[in-house]
Order: C-alpha cells, then structure tokens, then sequence
C-alpha cells in the first residue's frame, strides 16, 4: 500500500472532507475554496431538490450548445 504526503497531492482534491469547507459566514465576498463558487453551488442544489432547476429553456439552450459544437467538428 502506498501513502502519500497530502501536502503532495496533485490533480483533482475531494472535497468531502470538512475541514476543506468554506466558512458559513455571511459577507459581500463569496467564499471560495479551490475556486468553488459556494454560494451558487447551493443556490442550484436548493434548486435541483425543490425541482426547479430543469426547465424547459434551460434543456433549449444545453441542445442548442450541444449540437453548435457538433456541427463545428
């Protein structure tokens, strides 16, 4: 078994672990840890489990990009 140094991690770092979180605090600057936008990762998993997030437009619009980058191939 190997074990490695966590302070040599390189790639890709879950974010699991709780002392990885943001602070709570409410303030004008978002937290951010490893460029995660916190606030609007919460807002979209309120979202997601009241049932909101997937409309109709918001479908349109990931097709519409979709197949845009498939027909510049």
């Amino acid at each position: 078994m190997y074990r490695h140094d966590p302070t040599l991690l390189h790639g890709s770092v879950p974010l699991a672990r709780t002392q990885w979180r943001p602070p709570s605090a409410e303030s004008e600057d978002e937290p951010s840890l490893f460029g995660l936008r916190w606030r609007l990762i919460e807002r979209i998993r309120r979202e997601i489990a009241a049932g909101m997030y997937d409309t109709d437009e918001r479908w349109e619009k990931a097709l519409e990009g979709l197949f845009q980058a498939l027909e510049e191939q």
